[in-house]
């Protein structure tokens, strides 16, 4: 991982919090927008995933700099925090990451099955990660 990518930051658990209800947010809105355009949809799930990652970033007390590269450096912290037992989870993120920036940056279609698969990989990610802040601040049931 690309220590310049990572920043220490201070967290407090409502912080987290937020990040995960915004993420859920955005799965759900992904769903109601793969109705009218698949790219769309893809692209607000890959939100959603950069939003669950930051609140399991930020449980670790740290955070990505706003620098090239920092998703990729995202994807790595969370592989390494993870383990290679959600190593799935981390694949598919991390070619999720390389679709969106060929959407972008080049000219690619995004189908409807690939962008409904994203939103299933992204509630799977949520409950992932959920289920560790729960273990780590066992006080509060998150959504």
């Amino acid at each position: 991982m690309t220590r310049n990518l990572i920043k220490k930051q201070a967290f407090n658990y409502k912080q987290i919090d937020i990040y995960l209800k915004k993420a859920k947010e955005g799965i759900d809105n992904s769903e109601k927008i793969l109705k009218i355009s698949e790219e769309e949809a893809f692209k607000a799930t890959y939100d959603a995933m950069l939003k669950i990652t930051l609140a399991l970033m930020l449980l670790y007390s740290v955070r990505p700099k706003s620098r090239p590269g920092h998703h990729k450096a995202m994807i790595e912290f969370t592989e390494k925090t993870l383990g290679k037992e959600n190593k799935n989870i981390i694949v598919r993120f991390d070619k999720m990451r390389q679709r969106r920036n060929k959407i972008i940056y080049e000219i690619s279609i995004i189908n409807y099955q690939e962008a409904k698969e994203a939103a299933i990989l992204a509630k799977q990610y949520h409950l992932l990660v959920k289920k560790i802040v729960e273990k780590k601040n066992p006080q509060k049931k998150l959504i």
